[in-house]
């Protein structure tokens, strides 16, 4: 079944839902919505080294250049 057929699907069950069924799927569209695999606090880490970054407190370097120095400190 692809997207299309799929969403045709639910909006007819929706459609003809009660209200049981229409709370069980708002709860569950709620549930998701406010979940997130990602957790706030590394959104709030990645801000903050964004604003390092344009501030110039911290300092970005190519990857060959990292490659580079690793090769040369490891003698690899």
């Amino acid at each position: 079944m692809n997207t299309t057929e799929l969403k045709k699907r639910i909006k007819k069950n929706v459609d003809q839902a009660d209200e049981r069924m229409l709370r069980l799927i708002n709860a569950m569209f709620e549930s998701e919505q406010s979940s997130s695999p990602v957790p706030q606090w590394v959104y709030d880490e990645i801000e903050e080294q964004k604003e390092q970054i344009q501030n110039g407190e911290i300092k970005l370097s190519e990857w060959k250049e990292v490659k580079q120095r690793l090769k040369e400190k490891y003698a690899i």
